[in-house]
C-alpha cells in the first residue's frame, strides 16, 4: 500500500513460469505491478476487495505471458 500520494492499493510480484520437463534455463521470468487503486484508509473490507481486483489482474497477466509461450 502506498501512502505517500494519499492512499492506494497497488500490488507488485515477481512470477515464473517453467514447463514440465522442461530445462530450468528455459524459464520464463515476469515483474507485474498492478494499476494503483484509490483506498479511504479506513475501510478494511474495501481494500481486501481491491487487492482481490488486484490479484485478479495478476492472473490474467500471467495467463497472457502462458499463453505467448
Amino acid at each position: 500500500m502506498v501512502r505517500s500520494e494519499g492512499n492506494s492499493v497497488q500490488l507488485a510480484a515477481t512470477y515464473a513460469i517453467t514447463r514440465p520437463g522442461a530445462d530450468l534455463a528455459a524459464t520464463e521470468r515476469g515483474v507485474f505491478t498492478a494499476t494503483p487503486r484509490p483506498w479511504d484508509g479506513k475501510d478494511y473490507s474495501g481494500v481486501v476487495a481491491l487487492l482481490h481486483d488486484e490479484v485478479v489482474e495478476l492472473g490474467d497477466a500471467i495467463a497472457a505471458a502462458v499463453a505467448k509461450k
